[in-house]
């Protein structure tokens, strides 16, 4: 009387076909594997640049208050009027209109005061975004005295 063999993973697989669990594994990493249809929002990932260095980046900085903000017909686009208390790099007008976008977007609260990094994409629109330095007036007090000790520009 000969040892019976207990059959291999494929001969068994073959007999009954696959395990139970199987079919979930391949649901759960195909849902995962697939790509994210139209709809989905990505997140903006960065890390915040250091003062000196988002200074350089900018094309001017202001520190004031968010007077009021207003969403485009798209809802993609924000567009927030700012009144300017102190600028540094390029002077800028007394109020102004920042626009940011739907990616990276800064999202700024009407009568808080910030400091703002700024690029300008013609001669009267100013951008902003995440990852750019900007900060609320209640976490700037280090990037406000750094900011003070630049030349100003009004």
């Amino acid at each position: 009387m000969g040892v019976r063999r207990r059959p291999s993973t494929c001969q068994r697989n073959r007999e009954t076909g696959p395990r139970p669990y199987y079919w979930a594994r391949l649901v759960f990493f195909a849902a995962a594997i697939l790509p994210a249809g139209p709809g989905i929002a990505f997140a903006c990932r960065c890390t915040e640049p250091e003062p000196r260095q988002a200074y350089r980046m900018a094309e001017s900085v202001v520190y004031g208050k968010v007077v009021s903000a207003k969403k485009e017909d798209d809802g993609a686009d924000t567009s927030y009027v700012f009144e300017v208390a102190e600028s540094r790099k390029q002077p800028v007008e007394s109020q102004i209109t920042v626009h940011t976008g739907i990616t990276c977007a800064y999202e700024a609260t009407v009568g808080e005061k910030y400091v703002l990094f700024l690029k300008r994409s013609n001669q009267s629109i100013y951008e902003t975004a995440m990852c750019m330095g900007n900060r609320p007036e209640a976490k700037s007090r280090g990037l406000l005295k750094f900011l003070r000790a630049t030349k100003p520009q009004r």
